[in-house]
């Protein structure tokens, strides 16, 4: 399925790909000018990065660590760390 005009895109990390979806896959997330957040959720870490577009047009890290709230300002949703990672893992199937 595509999206076009995105405000937030969501990444779940794994080992093998989590450098490049936090640097080359974000570079090129980050011209999209609808892009407002980009949140990459760390499974084994049970943390996540939001990365927000400021309004001088860098992009700055707001890291959630697993006992806070996790906030994304572009779509109105605040949830804690438990909802985030229970939403995850009740989707993924088993085996």
């Amino acid at each position: 399925m595509v999206k076009t005009k995105p405000k937030l895109i969501a990444e779940v990390l794994s080992p093998t790909t989590a450098a490049y979806d936090r640097a080359l896959k974000f570079g090129h997330y980050r011209i999209q000018s609808s892009l407002a957040e980009y949140l990459v959720v760390d499974i084994d870490t049970r943390a996540s990065d939001c990365y927000r577009e400021g309004a001088n047009g860098l992009w700055v890290s707001h890291p959630f660590t697993s006992g806070e709230a996790v906030e994304l300002v572009s779509v109105a949703l605040r949830m804690t760390a438990a909802q985030l990672f229970a939403q995850l893992f009740a989707e993924v199937p088993e085996g």
